[in-house]
């Protein structure tokens, strides 16, 4: 997942889904240092069966501190196994 205009976030809710006839969800990794700690906390892996995952970004090591990352960086990234 690469970012643009992701300058002075305070927090982000989004969104990702995907046709899980096709992919199987296995997780996040290489997230952007940028975000600080981020864990399963951060997921909301409950319907990743159906082809969803909610995320929730914030600054967890300075809360209320603001997060930037420059166009083009890689947010994190999103692992599956290919099924069909």
């Amino acid at each position: 997942v690469t970012v643009a205009n992701f300058q002075n976030i305070l927090s982000a809710n989004l969104s990702i889904g995907w046709d899980p006839s096709v992919l199987q969800y296995l997780g996040v990794q290489n997230v952007h240092p940028n975000i600080g700690t981020f864990n399963t906390s951060n997921l909301n892996e409950g319907t990743t069966g159906l082809g969803a995952l909610g995320v929730v970004l914030y600054n967890q090591d300075n809360i209320g501190q603001p997060i930037s990352i420059a166009d083009n960086e890689t947010l994190f990234e999103i692992c599956y196994t290919m099924i069909a």
